[in-house]
């Protein structure tokens, strides 16, 4: 369900900014022509901001990560205040002013997912250390007893 959501925020994330290319392309070129650099940079201003306002994806990307690593009990980096004067100087997270979203920076995020997998891992690892500590020795008592029994009921016969 939420690689759903996920894949359907991207899908329609690229249609936005697909539609916005074709929406701005032909304007940039008309503004290129005439050689109005005003024109062409306020053309290209309008358009980053419109494709500033497309961040469902990351946003939700970053909130999933976020919530994951949580609740492995994995600290998280705190996020800036987005109206704090220093907040687009946040070695960690990265700010969207259009839109007041914060997103971990790329090597951050790259570190979360390294310490998500290897306390998944850890925690597999003590699972399986139980599992061959307890049950692997019951599963060879039971199969001792049902060799046990085959023995007796077959010494009847």
């Amino acid at each position: 369900m939420i690689f759903d959501q996920l894949w359907r925020t991207k899908r329609r994330e690229k249609e936005i900014d697909k539609r916005l290319r074709e929406q701005y392309h032909p304007l940039l070129e008309a503004a290129k022509k005439t050689k109005d650099q005003n024109q062409y940079q306020m053309v290209l201003g309008e358009f980053l901001a419109q494709r500033d306002l497309n961040d469902e994806a990351e946003h939700l990307e970053t909130e999933m990560l976020v919530k994951r690593a949580r609740k492995l009990g994995i600290p998280v980096p705190p996020r800036p205040y987005v109206y704090d004067d220093h907040a687009s100087e946040n070695e960690f997270w990265e700010v969207n002013f259009m839109t007041g979203n914060c997103y971990l920076k790329e090597e951050t995020e790259l570190r979360l997912r390294r310490e998500i997998r290897k306390e998944e891992v850890e925690r597999l690892e003590h699972q399986m250390r139980w599992v061959s500590q307890v049950v692997i020795p019951i599963i060879g008592l039971i199969g001792a007893l049902m060799g046990l029994i085959s023995l007796v009921h077959s010494l009847r016969r």
